[in-house]
């Protein structure tokens, strides 16, 4: 079903003429009856040779402009009604210009009132419409005249509308439905019930909906299009969907429903931004506005490149500084007005969430705007691939404006023309990726020159700007780069580490002392304090496994650690038990030594400690009971 707009300025007939084509007064407040001025939004439907179609009648006074945006955001046809007797006036000048802003582009336009002017004021008044429309989409529109009283044109405008019906496109199903919800209520033993038109997929009773702002869920217990009950409401649908599990207070005009999880846009948000011609004054760097999208109202600020003022006809990127949740798409279009005066100033597109707020030094992010002005949604997945590096498909998706297998198909064709890598839920910028493979393959090199006795570099710290979900897959990369992870450590396939040979001198002088007194040796205060390349031979020589080092600097050679392991567990399956200064006598050592000994052996599992005494731990029969001669 194709839906219908009414548009133009107050007292011009809209509702009469919507009357008049459905039988269906779309007044139903008593304020409006009594008053005759439509406040609220009003629906009705009717049957054309084309089909069913829908209709939204919005009020056309200027204190209910913002209403009027409301219900223009989900039409596909408008009905722009002027009254033959004032001609165009504010708010027919202003309707137009929201319906430019808001893509509306099938329309006619309908005279009222004919029955009120002679021919020759009819004909002035034709020629200024056609003037007032130049340039616009209903430039070539057709012109009906009418008098809904009596019944003047309405077979014509029927007719016209069903012509309009067979050339406008439907809205198009891409299976990811939201509704801008325009009207909340409550039905006796129903419960709750939201009206709006559907966009961009279907409800269906019994599915579950999730609830912008906020993070609620309620399940569709009906639906109803004009009346009838359905058990799928198509895109482009009016609907009333009855949810259960949700209070009257907890939503109201300005939410929306998804079917899918929505996440907000970030507090800045990249848009292109038109102001109209007749805007009698400067829109400033920072200047207060109001972002209407859908039925949504966001307090926002304006952010400027250059923080020059725009002046009324022009076109720019831009930042919103969003102060209200909204969720918006690649290319959705929103309505300003200013908070005061209360007057719509311009429009928009959104193009792009930001990381944060651009200032004037932002150059590359404001001509990435620029670029996303004229791009579709797979442009913009591609731009934010290149300004992220890395980014995760599950942040993209919501802002794409596409299907979900569209979104797919933008991958695998990225991924395919060598844009980026797929890899763990992330995309890849290719060109940065092979730079930080070439960057960590020329430091592990540079690591090895300056330090050939050790296996290389720390990877956390080559990682660093790397995030650490797609550390693997920088792992498996840097393996066509000769680099391969050992430990802890990077380390190119033609490495071998080893000492120089004023370390490996150093190296036999330690091995010397340590041979003559195992367990009497230096500690690793006393080896760095012999000679500056003592540090890198020392490490050299723990990572090989030559040496060992115990609580409070106790280096050991690992052999005679060993051994010490043995003559403990041998000792206290001879005796029970052993105590620290028995364990000392066995080996001929210190106090200062023997208990670093123990210790580790306890955390080992080899022994365990009971008040003084160690007795045999878990992993005790893990050592070969043989001779100690």
């Amino acid at each position: 079903m194709h839906v219908l707009g009414t548009a133009g300025h107050v007292d011009h007939g809209k509702s009469a003429l919507v009357y008049a084509l459905s039988g269906t007064d779309p007044d139903r407040l008593p304020e409006e009856k009594e008053r005759g001025l439509t406040i609220e939004l009003g629906f009705a439907s009717f049957e054309t040779d084309a089909g069913p179609l829908g209709i939204v009648d919005v009020p056309g006074h200027e204190r209910f402009v913002k209403t009027m945006i409301a219900g223009a955001g989900g039409i596909d046809i408008v009905m722009f009604v002027v009254a033959a007797d004032d001609g165009w006036m504010p708010q027919s000048q202003e309707h137009l210009e929201i319906l430019r802003l808001l893509d509306v582009d099938a329309g006619l336009i309908v005279l009222s009132k004919v029955d009120l002017v002679e021919a020759a004021w009819l004909e002035m008044v034709t020629a200024d419409i056609r003037a007032k429309t130049k340039g616009t989409f209903l430039a070539d529109a057709p012109i009906v005249h009418t008098d809904a009283i009596h019944g003047v044109g309405i077979d014509e405008l029927k007719s016209k509308l069903a012509e309009l019906q067979r050339s406008t496109a439907r809205k198009k199903d891409i299976g990811r439905a939201r509704l801008a919800v325009d009207r909340v209520f409550t039905m006796t033993g129903q419960g709750t019930v939201v009206t709006g038109t559907l966009r961009d997929g279907s409800f269906e009773r019994d599915q579950t909906i999730h609830l912008f702002p906020g993070a609620q869920t309620a399940r569709i217990r009906s639906l109803q299009m004009h009346g009838s009950s359905m058990d799928r409401a198509q895109p482009g649908s009016r609907v009333a969907a009855n949810l259960a599990g949700l209070g009257r207070h907890e939503l109201h005009r300005g939410f929306w429903l998804f079917t899918e999880p929505a996440l907000p846009l970030p507090r800045y948000v990249g848009v292109e931004i038109e102001i109209l011609n007749d805007v009698p004054f400067l829109l400033k760097h920072r200047m207060p506005m109001l972002v209407i999208f859908g039925t949504t109202e966001a307090s926002s600020r304006l952010i400027l490149p250059d923080s020059k003022p725009l002046v009324a006809g022009s076109k720019t990127v831009a930042q919103i500084e969003l102060l209200d949740a909204v969720a918006a798409r690649f290319g959705d279009t929103f309505v300003v007005r200013l908070p005061s005066p209360q007057i719509t100033v311009g429009g928009g597109r959104f193009l792009d969430p930001s990381a944060f707020r651009y200032g004037r030094k932002h150059s590359t992010e404001w001509q990435r705007l620029r670029d996303l002005a004229h791009a579709d949604a797979a442009g913009w997945v591609a731009a934010a691939v290149t300004r992220s590096r890395v980014v995760s498909t599950d942040s993209l998706y919501p802002f794409f404006s596409g299907s979900a297998s569209q979104f797919e198909d933008v991958l695998k064709h990225g991924a395919e023309d060598d844009q980026w890598l797929l890899a763990a839920g992330r995309l890849i910028d290719l060109t940065w990726w092979k730079a930080q493979l070439r960057e960590i393959e020329e430091a592990v090199q540079a690591f090895h020159s300056s330090h050939p006795s050790m296996v290389g570099p720390a990877s956390a710290e080559l990682f660093a700007d790397v995030p650490e979900a797609i550390h693997a897959k920088l792992l498996t990369d840097l393996e066509s780069y000769h680099v391969r992870a050992v430990g802890p450590a990077l380390c190119h396939q033609s490495h071998r580490a080893g000492l120089t040979p004023g370390q490996k001198t150093l190296a036999d002088t330690w091995r010397a002392i340590y041979k003559k007194s195992p367990f009497a040796g230096p500690s690793r205060s006393t080896l760095l304090d012999e000679a500056p390349e003592a540090r890198a031979t020392l490490e050299f020589l723990l990572k090989s496994g030559e040496l060992c080092e115990l609580k409070d600097g106790i280096i050991l050679r690992t052999e005679d650690f060993d051994k010490a392991i043995r003559v403990a567990v041998h000792a206290i399956r001879k005796d029970g038990s052993i105590t620290v200064g028995a364990f000392r006598e066995l080996i001929g050592t210190t106090r200062k030594y023997a208990l670093p000994i123990l210790d580790r052996c306890d955390r080992m599992g080899y022994t365990k400690r009971n008040e003084d005494q160690r007795v045999l731990g878990p992993r005790a029969d893990e050592l070969a009971q043989k001779s100690l001669s």
